[in-house]
């Protein structure tokens, strides 16, 4: 799962392209491997795509902590919440990006 966790953005003027834009992003896994590979590829497509765009970028991991589980009751209000949202492929909200987790999300 990840989350924004902050995004600046300088100046903060409407109609106007930035000069600065900084994005904080939380991951989190049930397990440090899943967790470490999926900021390993979040990272190297940023790289990447700062690379082909020849804009200039610096990915930095800021903090690690190891993967620890979430309560039950939590997990199965999440799993009533996604079932209930009605989310699949094409619809909003679906989390279709080309990501890592294989599967790794909720109620799996």
């Amino acid at each position: 799962m990840c989350t924004v966790g902050e995004l600046s953005v300088w100046p903060g003027a409407s109609n106007v392209i930035p000069g600065h834009v900084g994005l904080a992003v939380d991951v989190r896994a049930r397990t440090d491997a899943v967790r470490d590979y999926t900021v390993t590829w979040i990272t190297d497509a940023v790289a990447d795509t700062c690379r082909r765009r020849g804009v200039g970028c610096e990915v930095a991991v800021r903090h690690t902590a190891g993967a620890v589980a979430a309560d039950g009751r939590v997990m199965e209000g999440l799993r009533q919440a996604v079932a209930g949202a009605q989310v699949g492929e094409g619809g909003r909200g679906e989390g279709g990006g080309k990501g890592p987790a294989g599967g790794e999300g909720v109620g799996r």
